[in-house]
């Protein structure tokens, strides 16, 4: 049985022993290769599962904001949108892809769930109110409490009041 390491890209291959010393190559010999043939660049891994939280982590190119993109024949996609799509199937027509684990480069189908936008958002990390709390809003406001009373107890504007008010914002979420 010959000792082997594993390749330094993440794909889990064995790498061989160097019979030789290469420095140009990193090699030394009686040592395990870094990486498999071609490896080097893991232009070929699309993405590498974190033990610890399930996710699939995207490992090609990563925009600024934290989501992978793929070239998907002749446009770019989202990664996760790929990944979906290529494991679970198509999704719903008016419904995105909600992060459920909070990690924009994850491409875990059982992490991703199609939601409406406003659900998307309403679940981002900087919304401020719950369900429950745009519930407690509208009885507040039918009990006679001001916009202002309630933004400033909520930590929101007026302005966010009105529109829950009018039903223009969180219209999914109805009182008892």
């Amino acid at each position: 049985m010959s000792v082997t390491g594993l390749c330094g890209c993440g794909c889990g291959g064995k790498t061989r022993i160097s019979t030789r010393t290469v420095p140009s190559r990193g090699w030394e010999k009686g040592v395990p290769i870094s990486y498999l043939f071609n490896h080097h660049g893991k232009k070929h891994v699309l993405y590498t599962i974190n033990e610890a939280t399930g996710c699939w982590d995207w490992q090609l190119y990563v925009m600024p904001d934290g989501y992978g993109l793929k070239r998907d024949g002749d446009k770019m996609v989202t990664a996760h949108r790929y990944v979906y799509e290529k494991e679970v199937g198509q999704i719903p027509l008016g419904l995105e892809l909600d992060h459920k684990c909070k990690n924009r480069s994850c491409v875990n189908p059982t992490h991703l769930e199609p939601v409406s936008h406003a659900e998307n958002v309403r679940r981002g990390a900087k919304t401020k109110l719950s369900p429950y709390d745009v519930r407690e809003i509208r009885s507040d406001l039918k009990n006679g409490a001001t916009r202002k009373q309630l933004a400033r107890a909520h930590g929101v504007t007026s302005g966010a009041i009105r529109f829950i008010e009018l039903g223009q914002n969180w219209s999914g979420v109805y009182g008892d």
